[in-house]
């Protein structure tokens, strides 16, 4: 049994003598927030072996975990001085003031169970069996019942392999099983009152409480059934070791907020809809290719990857994505990526006044970019959107190389990603700011004007923040980047009493990155682990170096 408890408060005050605190004559909130979390686990193991040959293990078990979340927040307006900070919220303008508190709590409750046998160091069983109960589902939905199965061969223990004289090494495997995902927040299958608005009976004013959230019932657990084969080899007594897996990942009732009429008094709703797929080969091999007083070590690894929704049910598609002023830039169709960006096509720039008027964009002026007519109905609507790209990496790979000799050691480690693109938010800025007085990125002094009528880059005089996400702004993300360098020496035969061994190091981390993309950084998220993925001002990766020394006592 444990439990966890987090208790953190926030101040903060405006000064009136800066700009944003003189529109409010000073202003100051505190918030604080208080997160628990309660855990009981109740196991039972039994572990046994029979006849030398047979192993089995079985384990069974209860857990019940509990989260409570509660916070409160004030703020106050109109100070008649700084002097109280946030430390005297009554000394504001008591119109001003501005209340607040919040509780949330859910619960999640698991029977499970799973059996190990192993028949002579060469067959082995594994199978598993998870009933989860999540209070965050629908009242007939709370649980999901989540079993697994996983086989495996040595056949490098039987005689017919071993008489081989080949592999020192070889294991064939097999798994499947299904899990699955709560992460939704909290009471999103009922209906919840909120506050809507004040209004004014007999002189008095009055709170208005309305529903805010749909119920849904039927909310479910989103699933995941996934297939693994695999083999594991080694050769020449484990000098060369490795493995091969082939993956196929099916996802179903996924948990997605979908748009509801309008009629209905809300916007959308949390929802169970679709299908998605992914599939892949991951290889990896280690190699000791030298093993004298020269030695050499690689360690390569590479994995595919196929992304896609499969089903959508009844809806022909759904657009995801805000950040700022832009929205719905990312796509979920049937046989696209997951979050596949959507966006327009651009064909150049306008030269001529007789292009403008010939195109679908009668409208627009000189340098402006042309865009694409699609569907060719002679006019650029949300129509001509098409699929831009996706986040998700056809190919990755990582090739490490060790190197020593007599004390000196070297090591380097590349790693790459092939075949993704990424929507590069920075640049969207640099070329629609919101403020003319915007600093913009420097590519925009080659710019269209009449005396430079380049079709590279637009005259940057009109913004185009409707068809801001286009083939300009979503990005090929391919990389290959040296991440690691280390060079060092180890002192031998020291002969300092107190201390076993002496080394020195040096280590460069970001060493150079060879990539078409424009931003700081190709493989970064700014919205977090999402598989919506936007480079949007995200820091870039600094170049570190490090001098070191390891001392063994």
């Amino acid at each position: 049994m444990g439990s966890d408890r987090r208790i953190s408060r926030f101040d903060n005050y405006i000064s009136k003598v800066t700009k944003r605190g003189q529109r409010n004559n000073g202003s100051a909130s505190v918030s604080s927030t208080e997160n628990s979390s309660s855990l009981a686990e109740l196991t039972l193991h039994y572990d046994n072996t029979f006849n030398e040959k047979h192993k089995l293990e079985v384990l069974a078990g209860y857990t019940y975990q509990e989260f409570i979340d509660k916070g409160f927040n004030a703020l106050s307006q109109n100070f008649p001085t700084d002097a109280f900070l946030s430390n005297n919220l009554a000394a504001g303008d008591q119109t001003t003031y501005d209340l607040g508190s919040f509780k949330t709590r859910n619960q999640l409750l698991s029977y499970l169970g799973r059996i190990n046998y192993t028949y002579d160091s060469k067959y082995l069983l594994t199978a598993s069996f998870r009933v989860d109960g999540s209070s965050r589902f629908g009242a007939d939905e709370k649980y999901g019942y989540f079993p697994s199965l996983a086989l495996s061969w040595r056949l490098s223990n039987e005689k017919f392999i071993s008489d081989l004289d080949i592999f020192s090494d070889l294991k064939i495997r097999g798994s499947y099983g299904l899990t699955g995902n709560q992460s939704i927040g909290n009471y999103n299958s009922l209906v919840l009152l909120g506050t809507t608005g004040n209004a004014t009976f007999n002189g008095s004013e009055f709170v208005g409480i309305a529903p805010i959230q749909l119920a849904n019932p039927d909310l479910k657990w989103e699933s995941t059934e996934q297939l693994d084969i695999g083999l594991d080899f080694g050769f020449l007594n484990n000098r060369i070791t490795g493995s091969m897996d082939y993956y196929k990942k099916k996802t179903s009732d996924l948990l997605l907020f979908l748009p509801i009429p309008s009629t209905s008094g809300f916007t959308g709703s949390l929802q169970n809809v679709g299908d998605t797929e992914n599939s892949g080969f991951e290889f990896s091999v280690e190699s000791r290719n030298l093993t004298g007083d020269f030695k050499w070590t690689t360690n390569l690894n590479f994995s595919t990857l196929q992304n896609k929704v499969t089903n959508l049910g009844d809806l022909p598609f759904i657009l995801q994505g805000g950040i700022r002023f832009i929205s719905d830039f990312t796509i979920l169709k049937e046989g696209e990526s997951i979050n596949a960006y959507y966006g327009y096509n651009t064909a150049g720039v306008f030269q001529s006044q007789a292009e403008v008027d010939g195109s679908a964009q009668p409208n627009a002026a000189l340098g402006d970019l042309k865009f694409v007519d699609e569907n060719g109905d002679g006019e650029i609507n949300p129509d001509d959107r098409v699929v831009l790209g996706d986040p998700f990496p056809n190919f990755n790979i990582g090739l490490s190389n060790t190197f020593s000799y007599k004390g000196f050691n070297l090591s380097l480690f590349f790693d790459g990603s092939f075949g993704n693109e990424l929507l590069n938010f920075s640049r969207i800025d640099s070329e629609n700011p919101i403020s003319p007085l915007r600093n913009r990125q420097d590519y925009v002094l080659n710019r269209w004007t009449p005396d430079n009528p380049t079709n590279e880059n637009p005259s940057f005089i009109n913004n185009n923040l409707a068809r801001a996400v286009n083939d300009r702004t979503v990005e090929d993300a391919t990389f290959v980047r040296l991440k690691n360098l280390t060079f060092g020496y180890d002192f031998p035969n020291l002969a300092i009493k107190g201390i076993n061994n002496f080394s020195l190091y040096t280590t460069v981390q970001n060493v150079f990155l060879i990539t078409d993309y424009s931003g700081y950084n190709p493989e970064v998220s700014s919205l977090g682990g999402s598989n919506l993925k936007v480079d949007y001002n995200a820091y870039p990766i600094s170049r570190t170096f490090t001098l070191g020394v390891r001392v063994g006592l």
